[in-house]
């Protein structure tokens, strides 16, 4: 996607960060972009690795990684104004601290198929999270849900920034055009 326009990235500023009764947090795709790393680091983000234990450097570069965003701050700032459009990852609002949501994150990363095989799960890939949510009905979207405001995640379309929440145990989609 090209470069986003300055009311894209003000649009995403507030889709991100609006309302003070919630952190912002993303779930990052190492594997989408090399820099990321980098950046988490180099910006003193406030992250953690989905997966535990040492990390050869090769999987410490494209793992998944939870990172607290906050307005201003220059990690912040990069994502939103190069990850959009990307897959990068997933935004989501919580009133859970960082360790919470990790422990949660790190239940899910492995599900099991019908035979019993564990399979790594890519939750934190926008494409995956957005077809994946509306399957969810009862206690699995409590799951996703319990005590957390909302996702965002980029549309099938470009431009397309999706809100979606799950008031009244259904999924709700919102679209945000940039």
């Amino acid at each position: 996607m090209p470069s986003l326009s300055d009311s894209a990235i003000q649009t995403l500023r507030s889709a991100y960060f609006v309302g003070a009764d919630t952190a912002t947090f993303m779930l990052l795709d190492g594997a989408a972009n090399p820099a990321i790393i980098d950046h988490l680091y180099d910006d003193e983000a406030d992250f953690s690795c989905l997966f535990t234990g040492e990390l050869e450097p090769d999987v410490r570069e494209t793992a998944p990684y939870l990172v607290e965003l906050k307005a201003g701050e220059p990690f912040a700032d990069w994502v939103i104004e190069h990850g959009f459009g990307n897959h990068w990852g997933v935004v989501l609002r919580s009133t859970l601290a960082r360790a919470q949501l990790l422990r949660r994150f790190r239940q899910v990363l492995f599900i099991r198929e019908e035979a019993g095989d564990p399979l790594f799960f890519r939750f934190y890939d926008p494409r995956v999270l957005r077809s994946f949510l509306p399957t969810c009905q009862g206690d699995e979207l409590w799951r996703w849900f319990d005590n957390i405001d909302h996702y965002l995640v980029e549309g099938d379309e470009p431009g397309l920034l999706l809100r979606l929440s799950a008031p009244e145990e259904r999924i709700r989609f919102e679209e945000i055009r940039l």
